[in-house]
């Protein structure tokens, strides 16, 4: 499959930053979502977690077709509104904290209240991808989406009880260093990082960070006498920011989730990282750019 080609052909960009650039039209079909699904799935780092065989494709097919429903949008929205308010019962229209106490309550309520993969996110690179809840690995440190290890340093809210389909959150993480990678005898592998490094990569195996070129051909030399399989449960795809990062969380169907342009989105992030904080001209651009991209599921009422 061309799966690197298709991905150059659609969206006008090879693989960078924190992942791949998903699809940005994949509302307008849903041929064009499954095309999406199947190319995030061949460019999986294990090749052992790729497509085998052309049949394993059509079953995820079926499986999707099988799960596809219209979405009730207002329930999204309205139970996001019950999380924001539950959190902070005083809010008036934005908020912003680095109290983690309060961090981890609106996470929490959030992830217990809201059905979370009826939300999506993009962040500062204008990447995107369909939400996966926050954890705490066994190591201590805070796993985003499955894969991005993040440090938050403020939540930022916009709520507007009139319009609430504009509502989102933001989560702004501090910068990171670089992952201290070992070999397979589990000595440290001397890294020089450069300036330019936006991210890093990395495998975790066993507690210890390697190199994800150790992986790539579906199998790891753990010692001159061990070569083992590698699987999505043993070997788990990580990521750092190097930089100061932004991931803003909003509603299937509203306009960040759907709309084409995705720079009023990027933008507002690029800016946040910026000045460390939400400006109101920032935010006033942003609502002004996504006027009228909402879901008309969501404003055929109103």
């Amino acid at each position: 499959m061309y799966k690197r080609q298709l991905q150059w052909y659609i969206t006008g960009q090879t693989i960078r930053g924190l992942g791949r650039t998903p699809f940005v039209f994949t509302n307008l079909s849903k041929y064009l979502l499954y095309l999406d699904k199947i190319i995030q799935k061949c460019l999986l780092n294990n090749p052992k977690d790729r497509y085998q065989k052309i049949a394993d494709i059509f079953e995820d097919i079926k499986t999707w077709d099988s799960s596809t429903k219209t979405k009730n949008y207002w329930e999204i929205i309205c139970s996001f509104e019950n999380a924001i308010v539950k959190s902070f019962p005083r809010i008036i229209k934005t908020l912003e904290t680095v109290n983690k106490s309060e961090i981890e309550t609106f996470l929490s309520n959030f992830h217990e209240i809201c059905k979370l993969d009826d939300f999506w996110y993009m962040d500062t690179d204008e990447g995107d991808n369909s939400y996966s809840p926050i954890f705490i690995d066994q190591s201590g440190i805070m796993v985003f989406c499955n894969d991005y290890e993040i440090e938050i340093e403020k939540l930022i809210i916009h709520h507007n009880e009139a319009i609430p389909y504009t509502n989102f959150f933001i989560l702004m993480t501090k910068k990171l260093q670089p992952f201290n990678m070992v070999d397979n005898t589990g000595n440290k592998i001397n890294r020089k990082a450069s300036m330019r490094w936006k991210c890093d990569h990395a495998i975790l195996h066993d507690g210890q960070y390697i190199s994800p070129s150790e992986t790539r051909n579906g199998y790891y030399e753990k010692s001159k006498n061990e070569i083992i399989a590698v699987n999505s449960n043993d070997f788990l795809d990580r990521y750092r920011s190097l930089r100061k990062f932004a991931y803003i969380i909003v509603p299937a169907g509203t306009a960040t989730a759907i709309m084409i342009d995705r720079s009023p989105t990027g933008r507002l992030l690029q800016d946040i990282c910026k000045k460390s904080k939400m400006t109101s001209t920032a935010l006033k651009s942003y609502l002004n750019n996504i006027r009228g991209h909402h879901s008309h599921d969501i404003t055929k009422y109103l």
